[in-house]
């Protein structure tokens, strides 16, 4: 079978848990191919790994301007980025050299809030002490706060700024947030 396009993967996720993405790939006839290591990749070894490439599924890899207009990006068509936003391409450069970028919104919003959530919650029950001192045999009262109640302000109501306060409903949370 003939390869059609060569795409590049440098989203690790995209390895780990594309296996059903690489396959609709190889079976339209696409060759994939994986960097010596993953994203974020620097300038240089970007445009290295960039050489007769139509494709690429993109970790946070930096996508300048000088990327993308090196003739190493030349036959680039496509940046999919693996995951959420693409502030690491440069639009303008990437639309002056014809190449079309697009994204994953939504696919890691309650996985992130999640873990904003989680990482709270340790730090108010102070998680992170009490587990140092279990390490060390030790056992300390180390109860925390209550975030019952409290106010939590959120900088970016986003897709990820609205699942994080919906979790601060479940605690009768004052939420705060700026757009």
């Amino acid at each position: 079978m003939n390869t059609s396009w060569k795409v590049l993967i440098t989203a690790r996720g995209a390895q780990a848990a594309g296996e059903q993405a690489q396959e609709l790939l190889r079976n339209a006839g696409c060759e994939i191919i994986f960097p010596p290591k993953f994203g974020a990749l620097k300038e240089d070894e970007l445009t290295a790994a960039l050489s007769g490439m139509d494709a690429v599924l993109a970790s946070l890899d930096g996508y300048s301007d000088n990327v993308l207009s090196s003739a190493a990006a030349s036959r680039l068509k496509i940046i999919a980025r693996w995951g959420v936003g693409y502030d690491s391409v440069d639009i303008a450069a990437a639309t002056r050299n014809g190449i079309v970028v697009t994204y994953t919104p939504g696919l890691l919003d309650d996985a992130v809030a999640d873990y904003t959530f989680a990482l709270l919650l340790a730090l108010a029950r102070r998680v992170h002490e009490v587990h140092v001192t279990m390490q060390r045999g030790e056992w300390k009262n180390a109860w925390g706060d209550d975030i019952a109640g409290k106010t939590l302000g959120i900088i970016g109501l986003g897709r990820i700024g609205k699942a994080v306060a919906r979790r601060a409903s479940g605690f009768n949370m004052r939420v705060l947030a700026h757009g």
